[in-house]
């Protein structure tokens, strides 16, 4: 795919401290100091995508409700003509908080559940289930668009139609559900295996009937003839550096937010993002990216035009291999 002249939208990665211990956690938040971008490098960096003309501005962490200037950067990100989205732990999200994410008309909110009560208690690192039915309550009450987001591994994997049924019960917007990326604390345990992977396409498309706006996410990469229907947006190559990006807690660019850090790009404490969006270093290998390259079983598929390799994170999660094999993939010829 084409490298778009200015990014659709970009996620900022507005703090690396939370306050559970996830132990998936992509980022590995915790309690260490960052130099977090200031809350004047970050109206500097609104005004920057507002001229460019981006659409959206995504907040994640950590958690971002952390961030004591998190409303300011909210607000003036839609001053300046930004649709604003945030994701969260869901903990942390009183009343009074879900009255000012609508005050600051944030666009959607995602909200981490990844099981039901014992599992995601256990997953999460401590008792906050309660809390985030409670956090995800608030926010519909205000009718904030509510997203429900969650991890998929093999211990919850036979919780999902229990969960479905607490998905319909708390009457959210969506539910988007991820396959686990060996990144940050995550390990190749938490992995799916193929036959799983399968079994959650076809669930997908099973619960589609009760549960209108139920999608996979990107991590699963091209799902085959299922694809459009089983995502949000249909499969076109992997969109890192391409259609969106991310700028991590320092100001370093990532093509994706699932990276580690081991591939952060430029900083734009030293150059704006609109320049590093153009120079043609940025990102290099996602954009130049060629099928051609690829190894292992994707070198020689029949497929590789249309899914064009997988999503290439997921690839370099594993071997730390740019153009290794897409481990999730699914397809028979």
């Amino acid at each position: 795919m084409e490298v778009e002249s200015i990014p659709k939208f970009v996620v900022f990665e507005c703090t690396r401290r939370c306050n559970l211990t996830c132990k998936h956690c992509y980022v590995n938040a915790n309690d260490k100091q960052y130099n977090e971008l200031s809350l004047k490098e970050v109206k500097s960096l609104i005004d920057d995508l507002s001229q460019m003309g981006v659409f959206v501005f995504g907040l994640v962490g950590g958690e971002p409700i952390l961030r004591k200037d998190l409303f300011e950067i909210l607000t003036y990100a839609r001053k300046k003509g930004l649709a604003t989205s945030m994701s969260t732990n869901g903990t942390l999200i009183t009343k009074e908080v879900a009255e000012n994410l609508k005050k600051v008309d944030i666009g959607e909110v995602s909200v981490s559940l990844d099981g039901i009560e014992p599992f995601h208690n256990q997953f999460r690192g401590k008792k906050c289930f309660r809390k985030v039915i409670s956090t995800i309550n608030n926010l519909t009450e205000n009718k904030i668009y509510t997203i429900v987001s969650s991890c998929v591994c093999p211990e919850n994997f036979n919780d999902l139609e229990k969960m479905s049924k607490l998905i319909k019960e708390l009457n959210v917007d969506s539910w988007r559900l991820f396959p686990i990326v060996p990144t940050g604390r995550a390990d190749d345990s938490l992995l799916l295996s193929k036959k799983q992977l399968l079994l959650l396409q076809k669930f997908v498309l099973n619960k589609r009937k009760e549960i209108k706006n139920i999608f996979l996410g990107e991590t699963a990469g091209w799902c085959g003839v299922v694809d459009k229907c089983v995502k949000l947006v249909s499969w076109d190559g992997c969109r890192a550096g391409k259609e969106y990006c991310a700028v991590n807690v320092e100001g370093y660019l990532k093509a994706c937010p699932v990276l580690s850090d081991d591939f952060l790009e430029a900083s734009i404490r030293k150059n704006k993002f609109s320049d590093l969006w153009k120079d043609k270093e940025t990102f290099k290998n996602f954009r130049e990216f060629d099928i051609k390259k690829l190894k292992g079983k994707c070198q020689k598929c029949d497929m590789k035009k249309t899914c064009k390799g997988g999503c290439r994170v997921v690839a370099i999660s594993f071997k730390d291999d740019f153009y290794g094999e897409f481990p999730f993939c699914v397809y028979k010829k």
